[in-house]
């Protein structure tokens, strides 16, 4: 993986500085759609017919059954006070006329991006976006961005290749060099390959700076995409590969916590998140348990839904009985337990008195107001 410093920013932007439209399209523009998932739709030659297009990507999304489509406007130029009326021309064009479809007749673009290797000036940064038609569809990179998203995706033109630096294993093992070449490499394609089914059939041992880079890259991946189809495999993958979590990454774990008690969780990926949080130990939990206190809060506030998280529970009081809880939450984690169990009184079926239950609902009350202050400080009197 590119090394993200000085040094290399002034290589990329030296080579920014210097490169071609088409090369620009070539090695950088085409490998970043690439690894999200984008195929090449049409690319245009330079001049008439190119209608503010220069290259079009799609894919197929399937939460909305159809293709999405992004047309890119490649420059290699400085935009100014004096180019931009032409630039914004461009971008207009490319969302006004159709693009060729192999099947229809008129599609349009989803998307315009407007990527320039170059600078662009105040004034034109400020003009460009008053002078488009359909500003909301339209995405403006420059050249920081650019940076950006070459460090970010691992794009390597190979005429600067030689002269980056980068982050490398510590470990000598040919194997673990093997896994890290695949992981910083980017390609989806051979990841998949070698998380889904080369590691699972290897029982070579593994280093633990590698295992943790590929717990790493599994919580980016699911960075990327937070979409029920985009929770699904990351949370296969750390369901497998759960044992690979060293202690500087528990933190991580607390993300696990927020899907599960999620208003929208994947149901694709509901099974592994359940294993997932099963396998979340006391001393995990410790390193997020500010956090992890003020989830137990909320799902204690709202009675109605204790529940619907009963692994939730069974954390918190695995929690406790590890003796691990700091002194500061002692008071706090007493009023969440309390109101977890007046909470299963009054939801349960078994019948209570009348009287009995005015008093619980009282308490439960007084609980409630409690765990709010908790969580909300700055309104307590």
């Amino acid at each position: 993986m590119i090394a993200k410093n000085n040094g290399n920013r002034q290589i990329i932007i030296q080579y920014l500085e210097m490169v071609s439209e088409d090369d620009l399209i070539d090695n950088i523009i085409i490998p970043i759609f690439s690894n999200q998932g984008y195929y090449v739709h049409r690319r245009n030659t330079h001049g008439p017919g190119e209608h503010g297009a220069d290259i079009i990507f799609y894919r197929y999304v399937k939460l909305f059954q159809d293709f999405e489509y992004v047309v890119v406007q490649a420059k290699a130029e400085k935009a100014t006070a004096q180019n931009v009326s032409k630039f914004a021309g461009q971008i207009n064009r490319a969302h006004k006329i159709p693009i060729p479809g192999k099947a229809h007749a008129s599609i349009f673009a989803n998307y315009v991006l407007f990527i320039n290797s170059k600078m662009h000036t105040n004034d034109a940064n400020f003009e460009m976006h008053y002078l488009t038609d359909v500003r909301a569809n339209t995405k403006i990179l420059t050249q920081d961005q650019l940076v950006e998203l070459i460090f970010e995706f691992n794009v390597v033109p190979k005429v600067i290749e030689a002269e980056l630096e980068y982050y490398k294993s510590k470990s000598t093992d040919e194997h673990d060099q093997n896994i890290m070449s695949v992981l910083v490499g980017n390609d989806n394609n051979k990841i998949n390959d070698l998380l889904d089914h080369q590691l699972k059939i290897d029982t070579r041992e593994i280093s633990p700076d590698v295992k943790a880079a590929i717990i790493n890259y599994v919580f980016k991946k699911w960075d990327e995409d937070h979409s029920w189809e985009g929770t699904a495999k990351p949370m296969g993958w750390l369901n497998y590969y759960f044992d690979f979590i060293q202690p500087s990454q528990y933190g991580k774990l607390l993300k696990v916590f927020n899907e599960y008690v999620s208003s929208y969780p994947s149901r694709q990926a509901q099974g592994d998140t359940f294993q997932v949080i099963k396998k979340i130990t006391p001393i995990q939990i410790h390193d997020f348990i500010e956090d992890f206190m003020k989830i137990m809060a909320r799902d204690a506030q709202n009675g109605s839904k204790v529940k619907s998280y009963p692994l939730l529970k069974t954390k918190f009081k695995e929690y406790l009985q590890s003796k691990l809880l700091p002194g500061n939450l002692k008071k706090t984690s007493k009023v969440i337990e309390d109101a977890l169990n007046i909470s299963e009184q009054l939801l349960g079926g078994s019948k209570i008195k009348e009287d009995e239950r005015k008093k619980l609902q009282l308490a439960y009350r007084e609980l409630n107001l409690e765990l709010h202050y908790y969580l909300y400080p700055e309104e307590r009197e």
